[in-house]
């Protein structure tokens, strides 16, 4: 395959899905108006998200000719002019939940208290992130006893009998609490 097409995981149906040749990307939202703050990645590896699953089999809907694919890891190739932290060559990993870094909340660090509903692989990565963007507290939980003590063990993490009580009490920025449901368990269902 040459080096200038592009090709994506795009849904049909349920059960079906296909690699289809998809145009690139470009600064500009599906409205029109360009966008200065991102970047353009050429990507690496991808991992398939239990949400991809889900529309695949037919759990939730996704419309037809949806790209799939939207946990990746990618070489920065092309840069907007308001973006500072990231070169062209830098090799990035994107999660699920990322921060602009450039809005009034971020740049005041008013950022959110943030309670991760999975404390699986994907929910442990969710919540490292989350400290990372500068979450004001951070709180995990989870049906599963072995992951909770895991949590515990390796960031600190633990879900409270009284969430309500200590995301008040944790929380000193005006941003809105975030709950992150991960994992596909009766928890985020």
């Amino acid at each position: 395959m040459s080096s200038n097409s592009n090709r994506g995981v795009v849904y049909l149906k349920p059960g079906s899905v296909e690699v289809q040749k998809i145009d690139f990307p470009t600064f500009r939202n599906p409205a029109g108006k360009t966008i200065d703050h991102g970047v353009i990645l050429k990507v690496v590896t991808t991992n398939i998200c239990g949400s991809d699953q889900h529309m695949v089999r037919g759990r939730k809907t996704a419309p037809a000719g949806m790209v799939l694919g939207h946990e990746i890891t990618g070489e920065v190739i092309e840069k907007g002019r308001d973006v500072e932290y990231l070169q062209i060559g830098d090799l990035v990993s994107v999660p699920f939940n990322v921060a602009c870094g450039r809005c009034r909340t971020c740049r005041d660090g008013a950022t959110p208290t943030v309670y991760v509903a999975g404390a699986g692989p994907v929910g442990l990565a969710a919540a490292a992130s989350a400290r990372i963007y500068g979450a004001a507290a951070m709180l995990i939980g989870d049906m599963n006893q072995e992951r909770l003590a895991h949590a515990t063990r390796v960031a600190g993490l633990t879900d409270q009998p009284d969430l309500s009580h200590r995301l008040r009490a944790e929380t000193t920025c005006r941003a809105p609490t975030v709950l992150l449901p991960i994992g596909s368990g009766a928890i985020s269902l």
